[in-house]
């Protein structure tokens, strides 16, 4: 029986040496996907877990916000009562005192709860009401006063005074529609959550 020299020369040594090699190659070849397969479902994990995380950072902002949301209209409420109380037609002196307790009180808090700019604002109407209840006190100690009661009402201080509790009042009165805006964006809420990477819905 004639044979070429290759196959003559095939041992089953060489067999088995070429089989275990073949095994070997399609035994790393399955250990490689195995491990293609583990790495994508360990970056799906990590995914997930980052996707978790950034939704309790969420959670705890927006928690922090409500709290702080509720501190602020504390003062915002104080500011808006002391405001009204004091532009009242008829003063009243023992309800624009309670509420100037109350917000001075709250201006304690609005340090830590407001930046600068709002802050200015909130204590420069704390301010023009202070001086309306300055000046009715002395208004009522003038109508008081036994030497100028019969001349209180053609009385030069008189006038002055009025006439500045008009403009402050006046002043005051613009304020209490837009005193949220004054207040500024601190007074909102909700604030949108900035767009993650992984988002890939369009806006």
């Amino acid at each position: 029986m004639s044979c070429s020299v290759l196959w003559c020369t095939f041992t089953w040594d060489a067999f088995a040496t070429l089989t275990a090699g073949g095994v070997a190659v399609a035994g790393a070849v399955i250990v490689g996907l195995r491990q293609l397969r583990v790495s994508e479902e360990q970056a799906k994990i990590a995914g997930r877990q980052a996707e978790i995380l950034e939704h309790q950072v969420d959670v705890e902002r927006a928690a922090l916000r409500a709290d702080l949301y509720e501190r602020r209209l504390a003062v915002f409420k104080a500011c808006r009562e002391f405001v009204r109380a004091t532009t009242l037609p008829s003063f009243d002196f023992e309800q624009s005192y309670k509420a100037s307790v109350e917000m001075s009180d709250q201006l304690e808090q609005a340090e830590f709860l407001f930046a600068g700019e709002v802050r200015k604002k909130i204590q420069d109407i704390n301010q023009q009401a202070r001086d309306v209840v300055d000046a009715q006190v002395s208004l009522m100690v003038l109508r008081s006063s036994g030497n100028v009661a019969h001349e209180f009402g053609t009385s030069q201080r008189v006038t002055d005074l009025r006439e500045h509790i008009h403009a402050l009042t006046t002043q005051l009165n613009a304020h209490l529609p837009n005193l949220a805006q004054v207040m500024g964006e601190e007074m909102r809420l909700y604030i949108p959550r900035a767009k993650s990477k992984r988002d890939s819905t369009p806006d």
